[in-house]
Parts: C-alpha cells; structure tokens; sequence
C-alpha cells in the first residue's frame, strides 16, 4: 500500500512507473525493494482498453476474510469500489487493479491477497504501479536476451537494456519472440494463476 500511495501522490509525472521484482522475475535477494523507473513510451498494456476483460464483479462476490471465510458483498461495483480486470491479447498476460485515490486501502488489500497467493505458488512476478493503477505480471522464470541487462519490470513491459551494439542488431522480432517464449506464461497457465489470485485466494 505504500508503494500505491507513494504512486498516487509523487507521481504526478506519468512518464514515471514504479516496479517491483519478485524472485525469479529480476530480484538480486529477496526483499521489499521497489523502484522508481522514466520512460518516455506508453506501456503496452496502458496503450489499449482492449486488453482487460473487467473481472470486478466476480472478485467482489467471491471476496474472503483473512480467515477464508466467504464475505458475502453486493456483486456490483460502487463509487467506493476499485476494478480488478484480467488482459486479453497482451504480450505479456497480467491483472489489473484500477482505483482512486479515496479507494486505495481496499484495492491494496486485494491485490495483497493476490500477492500472497502467486508467493505460495512459488510464481514468479513483476509489478508496475501508475497512478490510479496497479499491474501484477505472473511470468516464466528470467533468462536473459542475448547480453541484455536485466530489470526484471522493465522487461516485461517490454523494455530491454542493452548494449549499443546488440541494439543496432536487435529486432522487435527477437525481442517478441523472447517475450512469447520466456517471460509471458501460456493462457491455461495464466488462467490458472488468476483463478487462484482472484478467486481462490
């Protein structure tokens, strides 16, 4: 949640993202670190409404305790309630939580029990956060492109850090087939991960 507020209140500027690596998707050690990172571009997945199917009502009316006890809530969404969409076509697959700034203690603690579930399924993931947005990207363990540098958030974004001349040779061919083949999971395997975040959590 800090980091979600820290987003919504010092990140007026929308070329700046904030990312988090777990283990396994760009992490050094494995700690609470998260960074602050510029880019110029529009991320692939803030480039099209296309992307997300809205999942909002399913999460709401299958939301648990922190028991697992079932919290019986009126499916549909209300001005004090954030959005929880699922992409459809990304590159990389990822959820989505959308909020405001007067819903961000109930979106955080959504998108913690989504955390706590892809920890306990051992699954690597990146996060990027916006303002009024946060992105959570289950993903296929690293492996680096080439001599590629990796950032882990980045990268799943579509970002590479590279040399200059591996970047005068580089391809967006190369670089959609590294994507396809090691970071983004195949759609059952996504499917899988959501329905345990979202709904199994």
């Amino acid at each position: 949640m800090v980091a979600m507020q820290f987003a919504e209140t010092l990140l007026p500027n929308t070329r700046l993202r904030v990312g988090y690596n777990s283990l396994g998707a760009g992490a050094s050690v494995n700690h609470l670190h998260f960074q602050v990172w510029h880019t110029e571009f529009t991320l692939p997945m803030e480039s099209s409404d296309t992307f997300v199917e809205d999942m909002t009502a399913r999460v709401r009316s299958r939301a648990r305790d922190r028991h697992g006890a079932k919290v019986e809530q009126d499916a549909s969404p209300t001005p004090a309630s954030f959005h929880v969409g699922v992409s459809l076509g990304a590159p990389v697959p990822f959820m989505v939580w959308t909020y405001t700034h007067s819903q961000v203690v109930g979106a955080a603690a959504s998108i913690q029990r989504a955390l706590d579930t892809l920890v306990e399924l051992n699954q690597p993931h990146n996060v990027v956060l916006t303002r009024g947005h946060t992105y959570v990207l289950p993903r296929h363990r690293v492996v680096l492109l080439h001599d590629t540098i990796n950032p882990g958030f980045p990268e799943a974004t579509g970002h590479f850090i590279c040399s200059d001349e591996l970047y005068d040779n580089i391809t967006v061919e190369d670089i959609s087939a590294h994507m396809e083949k090691h970071i983004a999971l195949r759609q059952l395997e996504f499917e899988r991960v959501c329905a345990a975040c979202l709904f199994d959590a």
